[in-house]
This record gives structure tokens, sequence and C-alpha cells, in this order.
């Protein structure tokens, strides 16, 4: 099971004063656009992949591989239930760095279940793709720019499955996946909704003191390169519902700051903090509830409604019962 430093605030006003200060079009711009003609300069880090990629158990998942510009890129995905149904799909987009493994499957604890596996047990289409430079994959390690096009090449392998609704296709991720979901939400691509577990909107902070998560692959003092990996400079073009979760005791104000900033353009942006919960233990509670949110919309049409109250209520009766039990 994958741990995660949180990475603490940084230079956030110097930031988000920029951000503020830029033109109502460079707001509006969306990230795909704005990154049209650049290439990102990679540097020598110390990134390492995860090596050979596990196979999985038959009857929970696929080993797949699907294209993009970098090569075929591993993913995991749940088989066709061979029922005939075109379901809805959630696209999970993983946690860390250096891959996909055996923790999508494996037992893991309620205070840090990664596995996104109320998804696949709702009977929701699961796809958890690797990026470029991850297991075995060809490619480099971009940090959050080469990697959206994987994302979103993802999206298509998925939409173009036979037993996939492909008007029904969300996008999840936790923690650097959760950043990765926020950028797809920017670039702005074609998900039913989007929720992002604890992402940061604005990479440049994570970054500004040289250590960032310690494998920063392009120079940080390049405010070119930081704020095309940040979707809180491109919050003007996010079409998808997207809602942003993260416990009390971890959140970054650069997810309120995004908030008040999609607000002004009128675009479907939440913010969502859970009182009492952390990085990690409002996962398995709160992928539960949008799995029943997901399942209830393929039946009555409805779209998915986040209601903040419901979100706390859900977070603190999951772990009363599970104290009880």
């Amino acid at each position: 099971m994958r741990h995660f430093a949180i990475i603490p605030l940084l230079l956030l006003s110097l930031n988000l004063n920029a951000c503020r200060n830029r033109s109502p079009s460079e707001q509006t711009q969306g990230l795909l656009e704005a990154r049209q003609g650049y290439q990102t300069e990679l540097i020598p880090n110390s990134y390492q992949p995860d090596g050979s990629i596990p196979k999985p158990p038959n009857n929970i998942f696929k080993l797949v591989y699907y294209p993009s510009s970098s090569g075929q890129l591993a993913a995991y995905i749940t088989p066709d239930p061979g029922d005939g149904k075109k379901r809805p799909a959630m696209l999970w987009a993983h946690g860390g760095f250096g891959g996909i493994g055996s923790w999508f499957w494996e037992p893991a604890t309620p205070d840090n279940d990664q596995t996104a596996k109320a998804f696949r047990e709702a009977g929701i289409v699961l796809m958890v793709p690797s990026w470029r430079g991850e297991n075995a994959n060809p490619g480099k390690f971009e940090l959050f720019f080469g990697e959206v096009e994987d994302l979103l090449r993802a999206r298509d392998y998925l939409a173009r499955l036979p037993y996939v609704d492909s008007e029904r296709i969300y996008l999840a991720g936790h923690s650097t996946g959760g950043t990765l979901s926020l950028l797809a939400a920017t670039a702005p691509a074609e998900f039913r909704a989007i929720f992002s577990f604890g992402g940061r909107p604005d990479v440049s902070l994570v970054v500004a003191d040289g250590e960032g998560y310690g494998n920063t692959p392009f120079d940080y003092r390049d405010r070119e390169e930081s704020r095309l990996r940040s979707a809180i400079n491109f919050v003007g073009a996010i079409e998808s519902p997207t809602f942003y979760f993260e416990g009390g005791d971890d959140y970054h104000e650069d997810a309120v700051k995004m908030e008040n900033l999609a607000k002004q353009h009128d675009v479907p942006f939440d913010t969502i903090i859970i009182a009492g919960g952390d990085h990690f233990d409002i996962l398995a509670p709160i992928t539960a509830l949008l799995a029943e949110k997901i399942l209830v919309e393929w039946e009555t049409g409805q779209p998915v409604q986040i209601d903040e109250a419901e979100i706390q209520q859900e977070f603190n009766g999951f772990f009363d019962t599970k104290k009880d039990d």
C-alpha cells in the first residue's frame, strides 16, 4: 500500500496573486491550448519506476495496454461481465509514483484504502492506468505533463470498450492522481464528473522549495514549467462537474482559492473539506458514497449531486460503524 508525504504550503500569496493578475482570456484558456508548442525540458532526477507489473487475478482485473504518444502503457481494467449491458465506468488515477501493482486487489485498512474497489464492487467498470515511465512502460517521468495526455488516451481506450457507456465515464484520483484529475478537468476533458482526492491545484507551491516530492524532473525555478502543471491557472476552462475532497487535517488553501476562482468564472468546481479527516481516511467512505451515486444516476438519469453535509455525515458514520465493529 502506498504512503505519501504531505507537502507543506509554500509561497501561497505570491502565486495566487499571479493567478488573479492574469487577463480574462488567459484564465479561461484550456490547459492543452496553453501547452501548444511548448516542450517541457526534463532534467536528471531521482525518480525510479516500480518495474514489471504484477499480473492480477482474472476475476478482478485484466492486464491491458492502451496507446499513447509515449507507447503502449499498462492498465488494469475490470473484465466484461458478459451481460450485454453498457455500464458506467470510473477511470482511477493512482496516487504516488512508479506505477500500479497488487495493492489494487489486496486487502486494505479502512483508514487508508487506495484500491478504489468500491467502484468495481458496485458493478462499475474500473480502469486503473499507469503512465509513461512507470512500471516497465516506455517514456520518461514528466511529473504532471505528458501524464495528462496518457490519462486522456486511457479515457479514449475506455470509451471504446463494448461494455462501457461512453457517455458515463467518470474520473477520480488520489494525491498525485488527484492532481492529474484536476489538470484533466482544465484540459478540458470529457468526463461525466471528476473527483480529486487531495490533489494539488498549484504545483508551483509544491516544488518551490527545491525539494518538491523529491523527484522533480524540471527546473523548479522556471515559472512556465510550473504554470503549465498547475490546474489553478486554467480554472475558467472547466466544463465537467469537478469536486475536490480533502481531510481537514491536511487540506491546502490553494484548493479553496481554486473554488473562489471557479465561482468568478461560473464553472462547476467545488471544494469540500471533511472535518476530522485526513489525506487517506476519506477515501473508503467517500468512494463508497460516490459509487452509490453513480449507480443512481445510471438508473434514473439524474446527475450526481454532491452535498457537503452528506459527505461529512457519510465520513462520520463510516468510522462510527467501524468502531462499533
